[in-house]
């Protein structure tokens, strides 16, 4: 099944595939979105357009995960396998893409709330498509600003903004095909990345405060399995207290059997110890008054000054899991590295500052990770390097 768009000029547009569909309506001022599951469970939701203060537009690099996908993927490979050439790119080119769309809506209490809808769409094809889709998107919706990055590994994607912003430019300059086209070749030149979004980075550390050039502060929970794993740690006091007990009663200790009793409880002390580290609050602080990068982790905390930072890093990184079914897949982050000057003159440190969470889309780290450490290194005036997953894999 193909999926439909309809547009008309500063009204109305359409999504519709494989019985899911969404719409922006701009005489009913609302966007309605209509879900149907694999199942056939339907769902339906509505956004007051006067709730909408900007969208992001994107294509993710994830198949779509809809029947009108597969039913394509199957059509296409017997039409070639019947005809006795079987050609990869074409039978990609014949597939949907994902699009990836997020709403971001103000909330009742002001503060941002987002939806990202994932739809299958066929006919987008590079990034002059994506563009001249966003700007009938935004066109439909009201929204007046535009701006196209690129994150690299990771695409394009198209932001769009209701209020002015110094990164995005009047959505009446992409209003013809010519304009729509240098843009998108301006942004695969340029790869100017997106601009980091604090409140959305997926990591067991949180953006406490964000002021690059001042002050910026990551701050990581303590788990709340912490006083779970606390009195396994007092196995490795075991030992020492069966020791300490003969000596006081007089008892005769059986040797073999007092050592092996202590080897297991410090083996299961000393994991339990290692857990609960992982487990404790942790902190990075760039403080730009004092010049100094803080860091704390388990049961210390480093603290060095800023002319020892060579370069900041992103490193996308992924591994392979096992589902209970015998299946398997990888899951994706993206670690933020500080390469350092040794202070013995010889090779530069590397300083792990933090790692996105693992996830199964590909994408989301390098969206998150990436910008990131560029803003910090521009605002520590220092040098920013990125490595996807094929810089990665051609590097084994």
């Amino acid at each position: 099944m193909q999926s439909e768009l309809e547009y008309r000029q500063g009204k109305f547009f359409a999504l519709r595939c494989d019985g899911s569909e969404w719409t922006i309506d701009r005489n009913r001022d609302q966007i309605s979105v209509i879900r149907v599951s694999l199942l056939g469970r339907r769902s339906e939701r509505t956004i007051p357009l006067e709730k909408l203060v900007g969208m992001t537009v994107r294509l993710t690099g994830t198949p779509p995960k809809s029947l009108a996908a597969i039913g394509d993927l199957l059509r296409t490979a017997y039409e070639q396998s019947q005809s006795g050439e079987m050609d990869a790119d074409q039978l990609a080119s014949k597939m949907p893409r994902e699009l990836a769309v997020r709403f971001d809506e103000k909330a009742d209490a002001d503060q941002p709330k987002e939806t990202e809808l994932r739809h299958a769409i066929h006919g987008i094809e590079d990034e002059r498509d994506l563009v001249a889709l966003s700007y009938q998107i935004a066109d439909a919706a009201g929204l007046g600003y535009c701006g196209v990055f690129c994150v690299p590994g990771a695409g394009f994607e198209v932001h769009l903004s209701r209020t002015a912003d110094p990164r995005l430019s009047p959505l009446k300059e992409l209003a013809d095909d010519a304009a729509r086209t240098s843009t998108a070749a301006a942004a695969v030149d340029g790869a100017e990345l997106p601009p980091f979004e604090p409140n959305r980075l997926n990591s067991s550390y949180k953006v406490e405060d964000w002021a690059p050039g001042r002050r910026v502060v990551l701050r990581r929970p303590s788990s709340r399995a912490v006083f779970l794993v606390f009195p396994f740690t007092l196995l490795l006091l075991v030992g020492p207290g069966i020791v300490i007990a003969g000596l006081a009663t007089g008892q005769e200790l059986h040797v073999p059997k007092t050592l092996i009793l202590t080897a297991l409880s410090a083996a299961f002390g000393i994991t339990a110890l290692v857990i609960l580290g992982s487990m404790l609050p942790g902190a990075v602080v760039f403080d730009w008054s004092s010049s100094t990068l803080s860091i704390r982790k388990r049961f210390r905390t480093k603290s060095l000054p800023f002319n020892r930072i060579l370069r900041l890093e992103a490193h996308a990184c992924d591994h392979e899991v096992s589902s209970d079914g015998g299946g398997s897949g990888k899951r994706h982050a993206c670690e933020l590295k500080a390469i350092l000057r040794s202070d013995r003159g010889v090779e530069p440190e590397v300083l792990e500052i933090l790692r996105t969470d693992y996830v199964p889309d590909p994408d989301g780290p390098l969206r998150q990770g990436f910008p990131l450490a560029a803003e910090l290194a521009k605002a520590l005036g220092v040098e920013y390097r990125a490595e996807d997953y094929s810089f990665r894999k051609s590097k084994l």
